[in-house]
């Protein structure tokens, strides 16, 4: 389990640098896009079979909301090669959400159909909220003005301290473990391993802080990772609530960790706070 589980890891890793390194010229920039809107296409489709074990969820309808909504605000982010003119880019996200939830129901009254409306929007509501605007904040940070083009090492930061902090916290867990963190929302998880992984999570914020020569001191560094590291575990409970709810074990069939979703739900945290740190440290 923890050979499969590394080399799933590693391959996302690999593939998410590649892009992420790309992601500043012309053909780059839109292979991050495809990218970025694969990934939300992937994740709410999990999010949405899961709720479908609840009740009727227009899944297709609300992955294309996703894919047209990361569409939108990579559009009118500050990337200077595709963006938006001015007066447009000011509404254009507004117009596209109130678009969107008028087809919703235009869709409904059309149909005469009212079976499950009130579910379906809820829970359509919920899966952009937690995984579309969520994972926006990646887009945004990858094209952060005063970061310029070094908004992509921001990313790879954001996913290498994630990612690093819930990989120790499995080794450890499964080594070191012996007291249960929640024994019914998560009974594989252990104190010694969320405490395991959040002090390498610190450690590999600090070695980002030089490798990628972010610029922020030492401190800023480890406040960083230690709030990224804490805040990832917490969405990796946060799914584990939602699957213990649908009564399933993993959001899909990656090898070693599930889902796409259970490899994103610290990712989806961990973004917007990355996101404010890079508007408090980088603005003049």
């Amino acid at each position: 389990m923890l050979l499969k589980r590394t080399l799933t890891v590693f391959v996302f890793l690999a593939i998410g640098t590649a892009v992420v390194s790309l992601s500043h010229n012309q053909l780059g920039s839109l292979l991050f896009l495809v990218v970025a809107n694969l990934l939300v296409a992937l994740t709410l489709h999990e999010f949405y079979v899961l709720s479908g074990k609840k009740g009727r969820v227009s899944l297709f309808y609300g992955i294309f909301c996703g894919v047209i909504y990361s569409s939108v605000v990579f559009f009118t982010s500050s990337n200077p090669l595709y963006r938006l003119p001015e007066g447009v880019s000011r509404i254009a996200l507004a117009m596209a959400c109130f678009l969107l939830l008028f087809l919703f129901f235009t869709w409904r009254v059309f149909k005469g159909d009212y079976d499950s409306a009130i579910f379906d929007f809820a829970v359509l509501s919920a899966g952009l909220v937690f995984v579309a605007w969520l994972l926006s904040f990646i887009i945004k940070m990858n094209y952060f003005p005063p970061a310029g083009c070094a908004g992509r090492w921001w990313v790879l930061s954001l996913i290498v301290i994630v990612g690093g902090a819930d990989s120790f916290a499995y080794f450890f867990g499964k080594n070191f473990g012996r007291t249960k963190f929640s024994r019914r929302i998560s009974p594989n998880k252990s104190v010694e391993g969320l405490i395991g992984g959040t002090v390498c999570g610190i450690g590999l914020g600090v070695m980002c802080k030089f490798v990628f020569d972010l610029r922020i001191n030492v401190g800023q560094a480890l406040l960083m990772a230690a709030v990224l590291s804490v805040v990832g575990h917490v969405g990796d409970l946060a799914e584990s609530v939602l699957k213990r709810d649908a009564d399933i074990k993993d959001s899909g069939r990656l090898p070693g960790v599930g889902g796409v979703l259970d490899m994103m739900d610290g990712i989806l945290f961990g973004a917007p706070l990355t996101y404010f740190f890079m508007k408090l440290w980088l603005v003049p």
